[in-house]
C-alpha cells in the first residue's frame, strides 16, 4: 500500500489523487502510523485547498483535537455591496468588494455607498455653505458641495453653515439615498462541507474543501455551496424587500423596534431602522427576500436565509478556532444576551443594565433576564424581565449597526477601548482575544453601545418614581457576522424539519421529525403551506435530500445533532460542552393527530435567554409563527465574481444554447453558466484562434514588411533593407521560428514634450522590430475586430474623434447624448492613471487568452508589445494591446449604459440619475483594479450634470442652448488650444486639417476669420521674396542626439579674413506625436559663430571640394566646449609622462 508520506515526499500529485490515497490509508490500521494526523502530516505540502478539524467522537469536550490543512480556506469570506436591481438572471454581480474591517470603503480605498440617508438629509448641502456661522469664510457655492473632497480636507470635526448661519447636516462620502443596496458576507468560490460526520477511523470530522473529496470514507460531493453571500445580521425590509443595510432614519412597519412595556422606556424608539419582527416567519422571510427577484417566485438570485450557507460559515469558525464554544465570554461571546453575569466590575465587558432610583446613589446591575424587585411597570406591582421592560422583547441593535460602528472606528483611527460618537450614539470596541481584530484588517470584535434614559416607573409601594437606567449593548461580530443574541432569526431556506403529531392528548415530546436539505439554492421550492393533515406530504419531500428521521426530545441542551442539520438527536451537554447549544423542541407546533407540520428553524437566541449562541435552535413552533422577537435572515446565491467565471475559460471550449440558458462543454465536463454579462462575454469570445504561430509563413512576414514600410519609403533604413529584401525577409522568418527574434528587437529611446507640456518617454522601434509588430497586428486584428463592440474608438480603422461613420465617431456620439438624449441627466468621466506605464504583462496575458488559445502566439505578443514589463509609447502595437486589455471592460461598460464612449483611456458614460453614475464609478474602479490591475486617475474622475458644459476629446459640449444654433438643442465648441493653433495656420494644407476639426463644432465665426486671413495667404503664395537657404530656424541645442544631413552651407568672413559665421541647411527625419517616423524629411536651418563646425567644414572643403562633400549625411552635433560634429576632434584620453615633462 502507498503511504501518504511516501507519496507526498517523492512526487507531485493532484489533490484528488492524494485524497484517495488518504482514504485508502484510513482503512489500514497496521501501517505503524499511530494517528490520523501522522498519516496526513505532509498533506499541507500538497494543497492549500482544504482544512479539516478532528473531534473525539462521543466526548463532550467542545475543543478539537487536531486541525489538518490550510486554515486560509476558512477565512475567504468577504463583504460585498450588492445591487438588488441586478436581478434578472440566476446570478448577481456585486457592485464591489468592501474592506474586511471597514465597510465604508471598497478594497481599492474608494468610498462605498453603505449608509442610507433621506433626500432631505442629502439636500442640506445643496445650498451655499460657509465654514463659520458669521458667513465670513465661504466654502462653496450652492450645488457645488463635494462630500469626498470636504471629508479629505477637513475630516469629521469641521462644521458647515448655511447663509442664515444655521449649522447644516454634512453629507458624508459613504452615504446614499438609494435603497436598492444590500450588504452580503460571502465567498466567490464554491466549497464543499464536511459537517459533524464520523469517518471510517472513528473520528468525528468537520471540514471545508475546494473540490469534491472523499475524506476518511466520507464523500463531500453532495454538500457543495455555490458562491453565496449571507446577510451579516437579521434583515430589515424596504418596500417589503429584505435588506442588510444601515439606515439612519426610521424604518417601515415592524422595522422600528419598540417602547418598553407600558411605554415606560423609549430609548429604542429612536427613529432608526431595526430588523423586521412581529410579522416575520419562514414564509414571509421567503416572500420578502424573493421579492428582490425579477421573478418573485424564483429562488434566485435572492432568497431567504439558507441553513446550509449559515452552517458552512459556522463550521468555518469552529474549525478555525478549534472549538464549538465560540460564544464563551472570553472569545466572541453570545452578544446581547443573558449568558454572563453582570456586575459593577465587569459590566463594561459583558454588557447589560444598571438602574437606580434617581434620588439614590447606588446602582443595581441586571441582566436582560433579570426581573427587578424594586421597579414595576404599573401601580399594582406589575413586573417583568428587563428585556420586556425596556424593549418589549424587540430588537435592540439596528440593522448592520455594529458592523458600521466598527467600520467608522477604523476609518477615523479610534483605538480599542476608546469611546467615540457615531450618528449620535456612543460606542467603544474590544478586539477578540487570539483572533485578528480591526487593526489586523479583520472584523473579529465586540462593539459596545452606551445608552441611557430617565423615566418614571413604580416603586415597591406603588408610587410613581423616577428611575435612571443605563444600558450597554454588547454586539458580537464573528468575522463580521452578528450571529448570536438579541432576537431569534429564521434561516430555513432549503432546510426543512417536518414533525408529525402522533398523540394530540400528550404531544409535547417523542413526535417523529423528518429532516430535509437542499444545498443548491436554485433548486429551492416556493412552499407557502405549513401544515398537511392526514399524514400528507409537502412537495419538497420529493426533491430535497432526506438527512434522517428523529424525534423531538424536549427542550434541552444538545449532546449530538443530525449531520448537516440543526436538529438535536441526543440530550446532554451544556452551553460549553457537547454541541454547545440549546434546542427548544417541545411541540407547540401541532395538537392535531396525524398532522404534519413544517417546524420553525430559528437561531441565535433571545436577549433574555442565558443560552444564546450561533447554533441556538428555537424549533418549538410551526414555521408560520410570528413574534416580536422573531427576525429573519436572507442570502444572495450564485453570485458571480469576475475571476470565478474567467477560470472556466480553458482551451477546448464549445458553447451551445439550450432551454435553460447556455452550456459550456469543457472537454468531458459540462458546466452550466447563467446568462449574465460574463456569460454573454464568454459567448462573444468563443472560437478563440488556435495553432496560428506554428503556421506562420514567409509570406506573412512579407505582408508585415509591406505594412511596416508604408509611408516610410524615403527613410535610410528602409532603403537599405529593401536593397536585400528577400534575404532580410528569410532572416526575420528564421529568427521567428527558432525564437532568436527576441535578440533582434530594439528601440531608440527619445524624450518629447507634447502640446500639453507633458514629458513623454518615446520608444521608437527599429525597422525589424516594427516588422514583427505589424506581423502581430496582421495575425490578431481580424479576430479582435470580430469581437469588438465599438466602445473604444481610438486607433481603429474608420473610427476616431471626427470619423464619418456616426457609429464610430466620438463627436457624433457625444452630440447625440447632449442634444437628443434629454432623458439622460448625469455623466461619469473617468480615465486611467498612466495608462501604458501601468499595464502589466500578467493582466495582458489574461486578456489575450480570451481571444487566443495559442500559447506561442501569446508569448510572441507579450515579447513584441512589452518593453521592461510595460507598454511603450511610440509603437504601433501599444494602442492595439491596450484595446485587447480593455475588451472585457468595453462589454462591461456597455452593460452599465448603452450611451458611452471610450477614446484610449478616456471614458464617458451617461446615466439617468446621479446615483447610477456613482454606482458605475465604483464598479468601474473595482473592475479596473481587480481585472486589469489599473487605477483611475484620482483627481480627474468626475460626475456632473449634463446641463454643465463638458470638455471631452478636444471639444466642449453644451446642452443648454441659449439659441446659439438653429436646431436649438445645444452647441459644441472646439478646445481653446486647438482654436488658437487654427488661428495661426498660414497655408492651405494646415487649413485643411483644421477645417476638418472646426467643421464639427459651432465655430462659424472663427472659420470666417481664418478664411479672411487665408486670402492674405493666397497673395503671399503668388508674391514671395527669394532668400537663400530659407527654412525654419532651429537652435543647435535642439539637435543634440539627432541624426541630420547637411545639404548646403554658407560661411562668412570678417574684415580680417577670419571665418566667423556659418549657415547650414539641414534635413532631419519627421516624427509624429507618438515619436514614429512619418517617412518625410523636414528642412531646417541653423546659423551662428560655431567655430568647431566652421573649421571642420573648411578643412573638408579643402580636402574634397564642396560639390563632392555635399550632402554631408549621418551627422550628429554635440557640445564639447562649443558645438562640434560628433567625432570631428582628436580628444586626449590619457596624459603621458612625456607630456607632463
Amino acid at each position: 500500500m502507498e503511504i501518504i508520506k511516501d507519496i507526498a515526499a517523492t512526487q507531485e500529485v493532484e489533490w484528488g489523487t492524494l485524497a484517495d490515497a488518504i482514504d485508502r490509508n484510513f482503512d489500514e490500521a497496521s501501517t505503524g502510523i499511530q494517528t490520523v494526523a501522522q498519516k496526513v502530516d505532509l498533506l499541507d505540502m500538497a494543497s492549500p485547498n482544504y482544512c479539516v478539524g478532528e473531534w473525539q467522537n462521543g466526548e463532550l469536550s467542545p475543543t478539537s483535537v487536531n486541525t489538518i490543512g490550510d486554515t486560509s480556506i476558512l477565512d475567504k469570506w468577504d463583504f460585498y455591496l450588492i445591487d438588488t436591481t441586478d436581478n434578472t438572471g440566476e446570478t448577481n454581480h456585486p457592485v464591489g468588494k468592501l474592506k474586511r474591517n471597514n465597510l465604508l470603503r471598497f478594497v481599492d480605498g474608494s468610498f462605498a455607498p453603505v449608509i442610507g440617508i433621506t433626500e432631505a438629509m442629502r439636500a442640506e448641502c445643496d445650498v451655499e455653505l460657509y465654514l463659520d456661522n458669521t458667513q465670513t469664510n465661504k466654502y462653496c457655492d450652492a450645488g457645488a458641495f463635494d462630500a469626498e473632497a470636504f471629508y479629505n480636507q477637513y475630516g469629521m470635526t469641521q462644521k458647515l453653515y448655511n447663509a442664515a448661519g444655521e449649522e447644516v447636516r454634512i453629507l458624508r462620502p459613504y452615504e446614499t439615498t438609494e435603497t436598492k443596496y444590500t450588504i452580503g458576507l460571502g465567498r466567490a468560490d464554491k466549497i464543499y462541507l464536511l459537517d459533524n460526520v464520523v469517518g471510517k477511523s472513528g473520528k468525528r470530522w468537520k471540514g471545508i474543501f475546494a473540490s469534491p473529496t472523499t475524506w476518511d470514507g466520507i464523500d463531500t460531493t453532495l454538500w457543495g455551496l455555490d458562491p453565496t453571500a449571507i446577510s451579516p445580521c437579521p434583515v430589515c425590509t424596504i418596500g417589503n424587500k429584505t435588506r442588510s443595510f444601515f439606515y439612519v432614519y426610521e424604518g417601515e412597519s415592524n422595522c422600528k423596534s419598540s417602547n418598553g412595556i407600558n411605554d415606560r422606556c423609549t430609548m429604542f424608539s429612536n427613529g432608526r431602522t431595526y430588523p423586521r419582527v412581529n410579522d416575520m416567519n419562514q414564509v414571509n422571510d421567503m416572500t420578502w427576500s424573493r421579492a428582490n427577484n425579477a421573478d418573485p417566485d424564483a429562488p434566485y438570485p435572492f432568497a431567504e436565509g439558507g441553513y446550509h450557507a449559515l452552517n458552512t460559515f459556522i463550521n468555518c469558525l469552529e474549525i478555525r478556532y478549534g472549538t464549538k464554544y465560540l460564544h464563551k465570554e472570553s472569545l466572541f461571546s453570545g452578544g446581547i444576551c443573558s449568558n454572563d453575569s453582570v456586575s459593577e466590575a465587569g459590566w463594561t465587558k459583558t454588557g447589560g443594565i444598571r438602574y437606580k432610583k434617581t434620588a439614590d446613589s447606588t446602582w443595581k446591575y441586571a441582566n436582560w433576564n433579570t426581573t427587578p424587585s424594586d421597579m414595576f411597570y404599573n401601580a399594582s406591582g406589575g413586573k417583568t424581565n428587563m428585556n420586556e421592560f425596556l424593549s418589549n422583547y424587540c430588537p435592540k441593535e439596528q440593522c448592520m449597526e455594529s458592523q458600521m460602528a466598527a467600520s467608522f472606528a477604523v476609518e477615523t483611527g479610534v483605538q480599542e477601548g476608546e469611546e467615540f460618537e457615531f450618528y449620535g450614539a456612543t460606542y467603544y470596541y474590544r478586539n477578540i482575544v487570539d483572533t485578528k481584530g480591526l487593526a489586523d484588517g479583520e472584523m473579529n470584535v465586540k462593539v459596545y453601545k452606551k445608552m441611557s434614559q430617565t423615566f418614571n416607573a413604580y416603586d415597591e409601594l406603588g408610587a410613581e418614581t423616577s428611575f435612571d437606567v443605563e444600558v450597554i449593548l454588547r454586539m458580537a461580530l464573528y468575522a463580521g457576522a452578528n450571529l448570536s443574541g438579541d432576537v431569534f432569526a429564521y434561516c430555513g431556506g432549503g432546510y426543512e424539519q417536518v414533525g408529525t403529531c402522533v398523540n394530540a392528548a400528550s404531544a409535547s415530546v417523542n413526535n417523529p421529525v423528518d429532516i430535509y436539505l437542499e444545498p443548491d439554492q436554485k433548486k429551492w421550492l416556493k412552499e407557502t403551506s405549513v401544515t398537511k393533515t392526514n399524514l400528507g406530504t409537502f412537495d419538497f419531500e420529493k426533491s430535497y435530500m432526506k438527512l434522517g428521521s428523529s424525534t423531538n426530545l424536549g427542550d434541552s441542551y444538545a449532546k449530538e445533532r443530525e449531520n448537516y442539520a440543526a436538529w438535536k438527536t441526543a440530550k446532554g451537554g451544556s452551553l460549553s460542552t457537547g454541541e454547545c447549544y440549546y434546542a427548544w423542541d417541545n411541540n407547540y407546533w401541532s395538537s392535531t393527530a396525524m398532522q404534519r407540520v413544517r417546524i420553525a428553524a430559528r437561531f441565535r437566541g433571545n436577549a433574555n435567554n442565558a443560552n444564546c449562541s450561533p447554533r441556538n435552535l428555537n424549533a418549538n413552533n410551526a414555521a408560520s409563527n410570528t413574534n416580536r422577537n422573531n427576525a429573519g435572515f436572507a442570502q444572495e446565491g450564485s453570485f458571480i465574481i469576475v475571476k470565478l467565471f474567467i477560470r472556466v475559460l480553458e482551451r477546448q471550449i464549445i458553447i451551445r444554447q439550450c432551454t435553460c440558458g447556455y452550456i459550456l462543454y469543457l472537454r468531458s465536463t459540462v458546466v452550466e453558466i447563467n446568462i449574465t454579462f460574463y456569460a454573454q462575454l464568454a459567448i462573444k469570445m468563443k472560437n478563440r484562434i488556435v495553432d496560428i504561430f506554428d503556421n506562420i509563413t514567409e509570406k506573412d512576414v512579407n505582408l508585415a514588411i509591406d505594412r511596416a514600410i508604408h509611408k516610410h519609403m524615403n527613410k535610410r533604413e528602409v532603403i537599405s533593407f529593401l536593397d536585400n529584401r528577400p534575404s532580410n525577409c528569410k532572416q526575420l522568418y528564421s529568427a521567428l521560428k527558432d525564437g532568436s527574434y527576441i535578440n533582434i528587437l530594439s528601440y531608440k529611446y527619445l524624450e518629447k514634450t507634447n502640446k500639453n507640456g507633458k514629458d513623454r518617454d518615446i520608444s521608437s522601434p527599429t525597422l525589424e522590430t516594427r516588422i514583427y509588430q505589424h506581423l502581430l497586428l496582421n495575425l490578431l486584428e481580424p479576430t479582435y475586430y470580430q469581437k469588438d463592440n465599438n466602445y473604444g474608438l481610438n486607433c481603429k480603422k474608420k473610427s476616431g474623434i471626427t470619423a464619418t461613420d456616426k457609429k464610430r465617431s466620438v463627436v457624433h456620439k457625444m452630440k447625440n447624448i447632449f442634444y437628443d438624449r434629454l432623458d439622460l441627466s448625469y455623466c461619469l468621466v473617468i480615465d486611467q492613471r498612466k495608462c501604458y506605464e501601468h499595464i502589466k504583462e500578467k493582466y495582458f496575458r489574461k486578456a489575450i487568452k480570451k481571444i487566443v488559445a495559442d500559447k506561442k502566439l501569446i508569448d510572441f505578443a507579450v515579447n513584441i508589445c512589452f518593453v521592461n514589463n510595460k507598454l511603450p509609447i511610440g509603437t504601433p502595437t501599444s494602442p492595439f494591446a491596450h484595446h485587447i486589455l480593455m475588451l472585457s471592460f468595453d462589454y462591461f461598460a456597455k452593460s452599465l449604459t448603452k450611451e458611452c464612449v471610450r477614446y484610449a483611456d478616456d471614458n464617458f458614460l451617461a446615466f439617468h440619475t446621479k446615483e447610477e453614475a456613482q454606482q458605475a464609478k465604483w464598479r468601474i474602479k473595482n473592475f479596473w483594479w481587480y481585472e486589469l490591475g489599473m487605477r483611475a486617475k484620482r483627481h480627474t474622475v468626475k460626475i456632473q450634470p449634463l446641463s454643465i458644459p463638458l470638455d471631452f476629446c478636444g471639444y466642449k459640449y453644451y446642452r443648454n442652448n441659449n439659441s446659439k444654433t438653429s436646431h436649438n438643442k445645444g452647441y459644441t465648441k472646439i478646445r481653446k488650444r486647438v482654436a488658437d493653433d487654427a488661428k495661426r495656420c498660414n497655408n492651405d494644407r494646415s487649413w485643411g486639417s483644421y477645417f476638418g476639426l472646426l467643421k464639427h463644432a459651432d465655430t462659424w465665426s472663427l472659420m470666417r476669420k481664418i478664411e479672411n486671413k487665408m486670402r492674405l495667404t493666397e497673395l503671399t503664395n503668388k508674391i514671395k521674396i527669394d532668400r537663400k537657404m530659407d527654412a525654419k530656424n532651429i537652435l543647435p541645442k535642439e539637435l543634440l542626439g539627432e541624426v541630420i544631413s547637411i545639404y548646403e552651407y554658407e560661411i562668412r568672413y570678417d574684415s580680417k579674413g577670419n571665418a566667423n559665421w556659418i549657415k547650414c541647411l539641414i534635413g532631419m527625419d519627421e516624427k509624429d506625436e507618438d515619436g514614429e517616423s512619418t517617412g518625410r524629411t523636414i528642412a531646417r536651418e541653423f546659423h551662428g559663430n560655431f567655430q568647431g563646425i566652421i573649421q571642420y567644414i573648411i578643412l573638408c572643403e579643402k580636402a574634397f571640394g564642396k560639390k563632392q562633400l555635399l550632402p554631408l549625411e549621418d551627422v550628429e552635433i554635440e557640445n564639447q566646449c562649443g558645438y562640434i560634429f560628433k567625432g570631428s576632434t582628436n580628444q586626449l584620453e590619457y596624459i603621458s609622462k612625456d607630456e607632463n615633462n
